[in-house]
């Protein structure tokens, strides 16, 4: 300012870097091998890394086209499922260090084939933000990859195979 001047106060704080990760995993309810009719579990996490306040906070997820949304399975602040499958959080405010953690349910459709990926990802939107696609933290080498499950394979082509192995090792004896 120049002399005699004043400063005139900003009430509005803006983050230098972008202030959310927003991150997202997926699990078979059952454990083992993912398969037709079983359940998957999805959950996201998003975090305010930043130094102020991060306002009008939304995060929207869309059910996998190969899975079926398990009806109000949907957890977290401001959960919505009026619209499923596109599912919706109305977070509001997050402080700074503040993290939420949201989830949901979905069935994996009977018709899907074994071997079937099922890709994933929600977004976050706020006002220091622009919108930013999920993170899958079991790939740390790719940042906002999506969440990748892979149904269960055809056992019995192993079982044919192993067994054709064996038949063959014992002839050669």
């Amino acid at each position: 300012t120049s002399a005699g001047a004043g400063v005139a106060p900003d009430a509005t704080a803006y983050h230098p870097v972008d202030p959310l990760t927003i991150t997202k995993t997926g699990r078979d309810v059952n454990g083992g091998r993912l398969l037709p009719g079983e359940e998957i579990e999805w959950t996201i996490v998003v975090k305010n890394t930043g130094i102020a306040p991060a306002t009008n906070v939304t995060i929207t997820d869309d059910v996998p086209s190969t899975t079926t949304y398990v009806r109000a399975s949907i957890r977290g602040r401001g959960a919505d499922d009026a619209r499923a499958p596109h599912l919706r959080w109305i977070v509001g405010t997050l402080a700074e260090g503040e993290r939420v953690a949201l989830s949901f349910r979905s069935t994996v459709n009977g018709e899907v084939a074994g071997g079937t990926r099922i890709r994933n990802q929600a977004v976050v939107r706020a006002d220091q933000s622009e919108p930013k696609a999920s993170d899958f933290p079991a790939t740390t080498d790719v940042l906002g990859d999506a969440t990748l499950l892979r149904t269960g394979g055809n056992d019995w082509v192993w079982l044919i195979a192993a067994l054709l192995c064996a038949i063959g090792g014992v002839t050669l004896i």
